[in-house]
């Protein structure tokens, strides 16, 4: 496996970072239930 460039490896972090997001706000929009930390905070 060929060294990564500086840019394609953060590029690669941020891209993790945002799926990471949308996935968290998928399971927030299909409801609580699927969140049960949220649910006993109030």
């Amino acid at each position: 496996m060929r060294h990564r460039p500086p840019e394609q490896s953060l590029f690669s972090g941020i891209y993790g970072l945002v799926l990471a997001s949308a996935l968290v706000a998928a399971l927030d929009a299909t409801g609580e239930k699927a969140d049960p930390v949220r649910t006993r905070c109030g």
